[in-house]
């Protein structure tokens, strides 16, 4: 099926899909649904005599404002080059009290895009790889359901994908291409800044999957809140480097990847199976900074935030080695947090006027809990020691001129010598 022509439905719903059997229903907002049943099974063969290599393409124009664009398709694997594929333009813009969708849905084939996609929200899923080389966009418009959601095995990136709210970008590996060019993912594509077009941006950014971009071709995140979880291994960081106004964090060639983020966001790196690492001279500056991991965190490199850092661990070590852990803001806050493991201070935290909490809940560690023999704590709000099960063993407390802070207002755990 291709759509060549102008296809308009305000308020209405426009689908498009191919399999040998489907179901056509209404939604909850009274719009047409169509879920495919059974997958095509066979190749075909155009009125050209060639093989039909997308199943389902719009090369033309759909406009529904207000209303619902679907594409779908289930074929069985490897029949069709694309399961989807737009190369034209699609749009369901939002209109008042009618949030316009976009939805992209395979089963057995890849999705690509080379054309441009605008709605208030689009949702892309399909157990193959999809590949952006377009523009996908999403305003909004007062609407709180606004957003873009793409799950797939690969998301092969290498156009503009754009919203005012929220992106969330689910596969196995998020990858930056060449644009017009998703062959050169294993090649290695041109090197960042050759295509400064190729952009993920938002308010919020959430990534999820097992690798983010590769050495030679970082992701490139702009977005006030970047949120990247790791779903298997570890997230080691060897390399950070300044680029203008944005940082690239690089990590081992089989690693995490390489991503390039702004370094006015909040960042969040989860390593949900595994530890996180920072090599020597490998500083991350954010906004706000948290570490999260089912393991071991361990600092070789500062940390400099302008509010908060929360470094937390569920059974693991929060090890800081000889670094220094810097909150540059007014209020700012330092928050390393520890159920099942102990914690390791040898460096500065400074918080010069926020807070410092240091909190452990270990039965198993005992008194070597929290360790800070060799730590310099300069916070002059005050903060919370915490180690129910044992001795916190502490050198000393440090203020800026080597003197304990009168009025300080620590509590929990044990006072400070």
């Amino acid at each position: 099926m291709d759509n060549q022509g102008i296809v308009v439905a305000e308020l209405g719903t426009v689908a498009m899909a191919a399999g040998e059997k489907m179901t056509v229903s209404l939604d909850d907002n009274n719009l047409i649904s169509v879920a495919v049943d059974e997958a095509v099974r066979e190749s075909l063969i155009g009125p050209d005599g060639k093989k039909i290599t997308s199943a389902v393409k719009n090369s033309g124009s759909i406009i529904a404002n207000g209303g619902k664009v679907l594409l779908t398709a289930k074929a069985l694997n490897g029949i069709f080059d694309y399961a989807v594929n737009n190369t034209g333009i699609i749009q369901a813009q939002n209109l008042i009290s009618h949030d316009g969708v976009v939805e992209l849905v395979a089963q057995g084939g890849a999705i690509i895009n080379s054309g441009s996609i605008n709605a208030g929200i689009i949702k892309v899923n399909t157990d193959y790889d999809f590949t952006n080389i377009g523009n996908i966009s999403s305003q909004s418009s007062g609407s709180d359901n606004a957003g873009i959601t793409i799950k797939a095995l690969n998301i092969l990136q290498g156009g503009w994908i754009l919203a005012d709210k929220d992106i969330i970008l689910e596969g196995e590996g998020i990858f930056e291409i060449a644009a017009g060019r998703p062959e050169d993912v294993n090649s290695g594509g041109l090197p960042f800044g050759a295509n400064p077009a190729v952009i993920i941006q938002a308010n919020q950014v959430k990534l999820i999957g097992k690798q983010f971009g590769r050495l030679e071709l970082p992701l490139n995140v702009d977005a006030a809140l970047t949120y990247i979880q790791r779903t298997q291994g570890d997230i080691n960081i060897l390399e950070a480097l300044g680029i203008g106004t944005s940082i690239l964090l690089r990590g081992p060639p089989q690693g995490f990847g390489a991503i390039i983020y702004n370094s006015a966001t909040s960042l969040t790196l989860e390593a949900s199976q595994g530890s996180i690492s920072t090599a020597q001279k490998a500083d991350i500056i954010a906004r706000n900074l948290s570490l999260i991991a089912s393991q071991n965190i361990s600092v070789g490199a500062n940390l400099t935030v302008y509010n908060n850092i929360d470094l937390k661990t569920n059974a693991g070590i929060i090890d800081i080695r000889g670094t220094d852990i810097v909150v540059s803001s007014k209020a700012g806050s330092v928050n390393f947090e520890v159920e099942k493991g102990n914690i390791i201070v040898n460096g500065l935290i400074s918080a010069p006027n926020g807070t410092v909490r240091l909190w452990t809940d270990c039965a198993t560690w005992k008194a070597n809990a929290l360790d800070l023999k060799q730590a310099r704590i300069f916070s002059k709000a005050g903060g919370i020691i915490s180690n129910p099960y044992g001795e916190t063993l502490v050198s000393w407390w440090f203020n800026g001129s080597g003197n304990w802070e009168d009025n300080a207002k620590w509590s929990i755990g044990s006072s400070p010598n």
